[in-house]
């Protein structure tokens, strides 16, 4: 009876152990598989600085000051728009993550 039970308790180790190993070989290669996609965030991460500063030199362009408080406020606005709307793809992939 003991030997019975020892080895079913064997077979129950050795299959966690066996579920483990699977399991990170496959977050090893989900790894591997999202790095482009990870360098792909990160650029668009880092152009949003450029697209700030190219957005206000061509408002400054077109605007040639007319209505400066106009101006800085679509500029504000328009920047703010651009993160919030960064901020909800971040969501959504994350919430994607965890289904």
């Amino acid at each position: 009876m003991k030997n019975k039970k020892s080895e079913s308790i064997s077979l129950i180790c050795n299959e966690i152990h066996n579920q483990r190993i699977n399991l990170s070989t496959l977050k090893n290669d989900w790894i591997m598989g999202m790095t482009k996609y990870d360098n792909y965030w990160l650029i668009i991460m880092n152009v949003s600085k450029y697209l700030f500063i190219s957005s206000g030199i061509l408002a400054l362009f077109f605007r040639k000051f007319r209505r400066f408080n106009y101006l800085l406020k679509c500029i504000k606005y328009g920047y703010l728009g651009f993160l919030n709307s960064l901020k909800v793809i971040r969501y959504l992939v994350n919430l994607i993550k965890f289904i």
